[in-house]
């Protein structure tokens, strides 16, 4: 569009956008069509400095400029009326600057960028914990300065994140971080059982596996014998023997004694109905006594072959225990046994071998033991005073061996841990796949890899830390520890 002197009005070209935009002219691509002027943003209108020769080119922010014809714009119906006001000549020869803004060249981004912040930091921490354990579907359980408490982890959304912090029932006795020596937990198709160790009595606790329940208080299920005095951190594990009834589950529960050596009982539990009462627990027994003060123990049930003298070899229940005394590693074995005709009475632990394991320096605080039953497998981590954490693996093929397969080397200013607790999540029994009763996680949380991961709670000055590997042959190497500081999802 051009101005013409004489007249001092405007000329009409009858000319379009179209008419000005010149491919060779613009390489870069810079000039924009009506319509692409029309979705623009933020546009201002500069003329030259001699107004009866110039042209009126729309100028954006950070945009290079470019001409078209002013005329164009005047008689083109489609532009708002506002712009034409904006563009309204005057009769002067001094140079001027149009830069009002057109709001019909207005449009948002595509695209915006957004910051994502911690969505915790705001949330109450989780209290200092002293002992803890964590179950097959990673709920957690500890001693806090005011009492036991739990979360859980939900698996059913992607960002997994960890539950608010519920209290425990009440007790006569206190339970918390100065009086817990230990915990353990074990998992079943109907509920969580939690044993906790104080002032030497064992307390048991359960959880329905129902929406809503919480923790209940059951009656103290070991009795000693000779009124042993009972320490330490104890260990639980659940039993598949062949002949019992899918309905009921037999479990062993082992506790460090005072005197000296371990304390041993089970029972046949109906886990179904609140209120439903165990079948009784039978009165400890005082086994492996030349190990000395046990300070903790775990325990595993595995799968395994035997020879007994009154029949032919056959498939039996293998309990294997490992401990801490003074400072050094030792296993306890022996095969499960049922001596009396009657099925509901559990099967003796007859303890065969106790043996050293071998390992540097000293360990400390508690080991714990995985199993893969049919496979027959074992993995144990085991704490030591040097801030490493032992990897172990233990195969029915070498009965007698324990193959250290890792090393793990905590960060310098971690404080030596004082808990551990670990899981093999995911995975699946072959004979559970079978028949559907697995509870390690993979039945009812979707999960890829049947061999499962590991995953373990290691505690160290009163914080925990979540860390996992996958089942191959060098595992811990691509780790790393994660804080569970608050509920909520992992901050990193």
């Amino acid at each position: 569009m051009r101005a013409s002197s004489g007249e001092m009005g405007w000329e009409d070209t009858s000319s379009s956008v179209e008419d000005y935009v010149d491919i060779e002219s613009d390489p870069m691509g810079l000039q924009e069509t009506d319509q692409e002027l029309a979705e623009s943003s933020d546009w201002f209108y500069a003329a030259s400095q001699d107004f009866q020769d110039s042209w009126l080119s729309p100028v954006r922010p950070g945009r290079p400029s470019f001409s078209n014809s002013v005329a164009s714009l005047v008689n083109d119906s489609r532009w708002n009326p506002s712009c034409q006001e904006a563009i309204t000549p005057r009769a002067t020869q001094s140079s001027f600057n149009l830069a009002t803004p057109c709001p019909y060249f207005k449009k948002l981004p595509t695209s915006l960028p957004v910051e994502a912040k911690d969505v915790n930091a705001w949330k109450t921490p989780y209290p200092l914990v002293g002992q803890f354990v964590m179950t097959q579907r990673e709920t957690v359980i500890g001693a806090g300065s005011n009492g036991l408490f739990y979360f859980d982890r939900l698996h059913s959304h992607p960002s997994q994140p960890w539950t608010e912090p519920r209290p425990f029932p009440n007790t006569t006795a206190m339970l918390n971080a100065s009086s817990v020596s230990g915990l353990a937990a074990f998992v079943d198709k109907q509920a969580t059982h939690v044993f906790c160790l104080s002032g030497g009595t064992v307390h048991h606790f359960r959880r329905l596996d129902q929406p809503g329940s919480s923790f209940e208080v059951l009656s103290c299920p070991l009795q000693t014998p000779d009124m042993h005095p009972l320490t330490g951190t104890p260990a639980v594990t659940g039993i598949k023997p062949q002949y019992l009834g899918a309905a009921i589950t037999q479990w062993s529960l082992v506790v460090p004694c005072a005197k000296g050596g371990l304390i041993y009982t089970s029972t046949n539990c109906r886990w179904v109905e609140p209120g439903v009462l165990p079948y009784p627990w039978t009165p400890g027994e005082h086994v492996a006594t030349d190990l000395g003060v046990v300070s903790a123990v775990t325990i595993a049930n595995i799968s395994a072959t035997a020879l007994f003298s009154d029949g032919p070899r056959r498939e039996v229940n293998k309990l294997v225990a490992v401990c801490i005394s003074h400072g050094r590693l030792y296993t306890v074995q022996g095969y499960l046994k049922n001596t009396s005709e009657d099925k509901t009475t559990p099967p003796k632990w007859n303890v065969r071998t106790t043996k050293a394991i071998v390992h540097p320096g000293k360990v400390t605080g508690n080991p714990v033991l995985t199993e893969k039953f049919s496979e027959q497998q074992l993995d144990l981590l085991v704490p030591s005073t040097d801030k490493d954490i032992f990897h172990y693996i233990h195969s029915a093929s070498v009965p007698d061996e324990w193959h250290m397969i890792a090393r793990i080397t905590l960060p310098w200013e971690f404080a030596v841990p004082s808990c551990l607790s670990m899981i093999l999540f995911g995975y699946t029994d072959p004979e559970d796949e079978k028949c559907g009763t697995s509870v390690s996680g993979r039945l009812t949380d979707p999960w890829p890899n049947r061999d499962g991961e590991l995953r373990a709670l290691i505690g160290s000055g009163g914080r925990l830390y979540h860390i996992t590997t996958p089942i191959v042959a060098s595992p811990w190497s691509q780790s790393r520890l994660r804080q569970i500081a608050t509920p909520g999802p992992f901050s990193d």
